[in-house]
């Protein structure tokens, strides 16, 4: 199941990628140097996704993609930025916030996704 199709796409001020954790393991010696090793061969991807004005439709739609993906517990596709297919879940539950636009309720949404 891919990611679902909305009115408006992400806005850029906010947009952030990056490494899901830092895998390296650092252990401190008593006599001052530390020893590094790393925890996994693979480190994930993740993303913020920030959208500034989604309609209701759009809200509806994405709360309940996400309650059929039991949030994080299933994988689906998702378009990255450079038009790239990635199969990600989401990393926790979607923050959305009322934003009113000339009459219209509109939502500003924070999703975080996370590469499997």
């Amino acid at each position: 199941m891919a990611f679902p199709t909305l009115s408006v796409g992400p806005v850029g001020n906010g947009w952030e990628q990056g490494r899901a954790f830092d895998p390296t393991m650092r252990i401190q010696s008593p006599i001052g140097y530390t020893k590094t090793y790393s925890m996994a061969t693979r480190v994930p991807r993740q993303w913020k996704v920030p959208y500034a004005a989604l309609t209701t439709a759009d809200k509806a739609l994405i709360v309940a993609h996400e309650n059929s993906m039991k949030i994080g517990g299933t994988a689906f596709d998702w378009t990255d930025d450079t038009g790239t297919t990635v199969s990600v879940r989401y990393k926790e539950p979607t923050k959305f916030q009322p934003v009113k636009y000339s009459g219209n309720q509109l939502w500003s949404a924070q999703i975080m996704l996370e590469e499997v």
